[in-house]
């Protein structure tokens, strides 16, 4: 069993990980009670209802943390939060773009 403060526990690749266990055993229950179509990925899951498509992205914000930290370390020592085009590309994906859905969509 490991917890939070295990050494490594909260690394990029164990996120990873985490978040496509998250998705296949949400995608097996919404299969199992509610009879819906649907698939797991690695970035998302998919599910069909009455004809439509949704997909669900599972976002841990420490994740963005984590990206812009290891880029901004130098020799092995944290110096800078730097953003690069992967912790830009996850925080519009997590925060905004679900803002400017709920303003145009409402």
């Amino acid at each position: 069993m490991t917890s939070s403060n295990d050494q490594g526990f909260e690394t990029i690749e164990r996120i990873k990980h985490t978040k496509i266990l998250y998705y296949i055993q949400l995608a097996k229950l919404l299969k199992e009670k509610f009879h819906f179509i649907s698939r797991a990925t690695t970035d998302c899951c998919y599910i069909e209802k009455n004809n439509y498509i949704y997909r669900l992205i599972i976002s841990y914000h420490k994740e963005i943390y984590l990206i812009e930290s290891q880029a901004g370390k130098k020799d092995g020592l944290e110096r800078t939060i730097k953003q690069t085009n992967l912790s830009k590309q996850l925080r519009y994906n997590t925060e905004y773009l679900p803002k400017i859905n709920a303003v145009i969509y409402g």
